[in-house]
């Protein structure tokens, strides 16, 4: 082998070496994110269920998990991480403080159902629950509304 074709493959290996990593961390980001929201729904719904009941404890349990996984939301949305299988729009990142702030709304909302919880306040749950909300209303729902796209059918 001429020493250009070692020089070349050597270049050519580096280069996969720089962009195999970069392109594996995109989709394991996507998962991360897609399995970041997977928890919110369960504690959504476990909240839904557990306020009926007023289940206080499992009220709390539930909103405190999503209060932690707002704290991780920013870092799963490195600047362009796309994939077929993500549903993010673009606005996230054309629009980054408005979506942080949606995230803090849903931080926000979620640490004060923890606290009425807590605090077994019934009279204000449903409310709180509310303002929380699903995928289709209150915070959760805002944020979605704004910068999650349609399901693709």
């Amino acid at each position: 082998m001429t020493s250009k074709k070692i020089y070349f493959l050597s270049l050519t290996g580096l280069f996969l070496l720089a962009i195999t990593p970069r392109a594996f961390s995109q989709g394991d980001v996507v998962k991360e994110r897609k399995d970041l929201m997977r928890s919110n729904n369960s504690a959504v719904r476990a909240i839904d269920k557990a306020a009926k009941q007023n289940a206080f404890a499992a009220v709390e349990e539930n909103a405190k998990q999503i209060v932690a996984n707002m704290d991780k939301v920013a870092a799963l949305f490195p600047k362009g991480s796309t994939a077929d299988n993500s549903r993010a729009k673009p606005e996230i990142w054309q629009n980054w403080d408005a979506f942080n702030q949606k995230n803090a709304a849903v931080k926000t909302a979620a640490e004060e159902l923890a606290k009425t919880a807590a605090a077994k306040d019934s009279a204000q749950l449903e409310a709180k629950v509310k303002a929380l909300g699903t995928q289709g209303s209150g915070a959760c729902g805002d944020c979605h509304r704004t910068f999650r796209a349609r399901a693709k059918r």
